[in-house]
C-alpha cells in the first residue's frame, strides 16, 4: 500500500512538472515574439528617420537657393522686404516697366508726324505708358485710393488691364493671360479697341476713352456699393454695354469684366485716378 502511494505521488509530480515546463516554454515564445515585433518596429522607425533626414537636407539646400534669389530681388529690385507669394505680380510689373520704355520710344518717334491719326496713337500710347508706370510704382509701396463713397467716383480714372480667358471645367478651371496672343479676325470691338479711361461725369453719365482715341458716353448704375466687399457697375451706351465688377484694395479698385461678344474672355486689372 505504501508503495502505491509513493508511485501515485511521483506520477502527479511528473505531470505538474511537464505542465510547468510547457508554460515556461510558451512564455518564452511569447516574449521572443514581442521582441521580434519591437525589433522590426525599431528598424522601420530608424529607416523612416533616415529618410526624413535626407528630405530635411534636401529642403535645406532648396531653402538656401531660394533665399539667395529672394535676397537678390529684395536688395537689387524691390529695395524692401516683400511677400514671396506676390512674386508673379513683381514679375508682371517688371515686364510692364520694360514695355513702358518701348512705348516711350515709340511715342518719341511718332512725335515728328503731324497727321491726326498718328497724334491719336501717340496720345493712346502715352496714357498706356502712364498706366504701366503706375503698376511699377505699386511695387514701390505707393498707395492708391479706392472710393469710400459713390460720390468719389466722379472724375477721370485710368484702366490698367490684362486680357484673360477661363480654361477648363470647374473645379479644375483657371485664368490664362492671353494679352500677347494675336488678334483674331472675329475679335469683338472692345478687344480691338479696349477702354483706356472712364470719366464719371455725374451720378448717371460716364464717358469712355478708347485705345484709338475715340470717346463715347453712356449711362451707368452702381449696384451694391461697398468699400470692403465686391460690387458692380452696369454701363449702357452705343459703344459699350456690359457689367464691370469692382473690389476695393489698398492699391486701388480691382476691376474685371467679360468682353461683350465673347465667351469666357475677360479684362482684368486695376483702375487708378
Amino acid at each position: 500500500m505504501k508503495t502505491k502511494i509513493i508511485l501515485l505521488l511521483l506520477l502527479c509530480s511528473g505531470a505538474a512538472f511537464a505542465q510547468s515546463k510547457k508554460e515556461i516554454e510558451q512564455a518564452q515564445k511569447n516574449t521572443q515574439a514581442k521582441l521580434d515585433t519591437l525589433t522590426k518596429a525599431n528598424a522601420a522607425l530608424t529607416s523612416a528617420n533616415k529618410g526624413l533626414a535626407v528630405k530635411s537636407d534636401s529642403l535645406s539646400k532648396e531653402f538656401e537657393k531660394y533665399f539667395g534669389l529672394y535676397t537678390v530681388i529684395k536688395d537689387k529690385v524691390v529695395k524692401k522686404e516683400f511677400d514671396p507669394a506676390k512674386m508673379s505680380i513683381i514679375i508682371d510689373s517688371l515686364k510692364a516697366g520694360r514695355d513702358s520704355l518701348t512705348l516711350k520710344a515709340a511715342s518719341a518717334a511718332m512725335n515728328a508726324s503731324t497727321s491726326k491719326g498718328q497724334e491719336a496713337k501717340i496720345d493712346s500710347l502715352r496714357k498706356e505708358t502712364e498706366g504701366l508706370l503706375y503698376t511699377v510704382n505699386l511695387l514701390r509701396g505707393k498707395p492708391a485710393k479706392s472710393p469710400q463713397d459713390v460720390k468719389q467716383f466722379i472724375g477721370t480714372w485710368s484702366l490698367v488691364m490684362r486680357k484673360v480667358k477661363v480654361t477648363g471645367q470647374p473645379p479644375r478651371s483657371g485664368l490664362v493671360d492671353i494679352s500677347d496672343e494675336p488678334m483674331t479676325k472675329t475679335a469683338s470691338p472692345l478687344e480691338v479697341n479696349p477702354i483706356m479711361q472712364i470719366t464719371f461725369i455725374d451720378a448717371e453719365f460716364a464717358e469712355f476713352t478708347f485705345k484709338n482715341g475715340e470717346k463715347g458716353k453712356c449711362y451707368y448704375v452702381i449696384d451694391n456699393f461697398s468699400p470692403t466687399k465686391s460690387y458692380f457697375i452696369d454701363f449702357k451706351g452705343t459703344k459699350a454695354d456690359f457689367r464691370m465688377y469692382f473690389m476695393n484694395t489698398v492699391v486701388g479698385p480691382r476691376i474685371s469684366f467679360e468682353i461683350p461678344g465673347t465667351t469666357g474672355v475677360f479684362y482684368f486689372g486695376q483702375m487708378t485716378q
